[in-house]
C-alpha cells in the first residue's frame, strides 16, 4: 500500500527521472522530476504523487526540490475588443473588432477567429480540448523543435512539416519532387495559384487534412 515518504538529505537523488513538462512558477520555468516511492500526496489528479520540481537550471537537492501538484502547462484565453476605421467611396466608418488568442504559459499560442465574446470563448474552449487531445504533446518542452521534420500525410499525400510559427501555423511541404497533386490544395479559387502552392501549403496545427500518424507500412502501400 502506498504511503507518504518525503525527500530528506539522505535520499538518493540519482534516481530522479526528468519528465519534460513545460511547467512554470511566477513566470520562471520549472524542471519536474519523478522519484518513484517518494509520494508527497495520495489522491488527486496524480494519484500516488511522486512528482517533485525545482527551477530550471538548478541542480536538484533535498533543499530546493518542491512538491509538484501544479499545472503541467498554463493555458489561458485573452479576448480584447477594439475599434477600427474602414473607408469606402470617400466615406469613413468606425467599426467594431475583436481579437481572441489562446495563450500558453502567458505567451500567444493560437489565434481564434470570431466576432462576439460568446462565440470566441466557445470556440476557444473547443480548441483547448483539441490541443490537449492532439498527438503533439504541447505541454512538453521543445515541442516546436520536434514538430519540424515530422513526416505526415496531407490530404493523403506524403509530406513533411517544414516550419512552425506562433499562432499555430505550419508550413507543410510535399515529399513528391513534382509537388502536391491538385487535390492537396484549394481548387475553387477564381485567381491563378502561385507555383509554390504546388510544393507547399500553409495551414494550422488543427487542420483536419493532416494525418499525424504516418508509418512506413502506410508509405509503401
Amino acid at each position: 500500500m502506498a504511503e507518504i515518504k518525503l525527500i530528506t538529505e539522505d535520499t538518493d537523488l540519482s534516481k530522479l527521472q526528468r519528465i519534460g513538462w513545460d511547467a512554470t512558477l511566477g513566470g520562471k520555468r520549472l524542471e519536474v522530476y519523478r522519484l518513484d516511492g517518494y509520494n508527497h500526496t495520495l489522491g488527486g489528479k496524480f494519484s500516488e504523487n511522486c512528482y517533485w520540481c525545482c527551477y530550471e537550471g538548478e541542480t536538484p537537492t533535498h533543499k530546493n526540490l518542491m512538491q509538484f501538484s501544479g499545472h503541467t502547462i498554463c493555458w489561458g484565453i485573452r479576448f480584447e475588443t477594439n475599434n477600427y476605421t474602414k473607408t469606402k467611396w470617400d466615406e469613413t466608418e468606425v467599426r467594431e473588432g475583436s481579437n481572441c488568442v489562446i495563450t500558453r504559459n502567458g505567451e500567444d499560442f493560437f489565434d481564434v477567429s470570431g466576432g462576439s465574446l460568446d462565440y470566441c470563448l466557445s470556440k476557444a474552449r473547443q480548441i483547448l480540448f483539441e490541443l490537449q487531445e492532439h498527438p503533439i504533446s504541447f505541454f512538453e518542452k521543445g515541442f516546436e523543435e520536434r514538430i519540424i521534420g515530422r513526416k505526415v500525410f496531407y490530404r493523403d499525400q506524403p509530406a513533411i512539416i517544414a516550419s512552425y510559427f506562433k499562432g499555430g501555423r505550419l508550413v507543410i511541404k510535399a515529399e513528391n519532387p513534382d509537388g502536391f497533386t491538385p487535390a492537396a490544395f484549394e481548387l475553387d479559387r477564381d485567381y491563378p495559384r502561385d507555383d509554390e502552392d504546388k510544393y507547399q501549403v500553409i495551414t494550422d496545427i488543427l487542420s483536419p487534412h493532416i494525418w499525424w500518424w504516418r508509418k512506413e507500412e502506410q508509405e509503401s502501400k
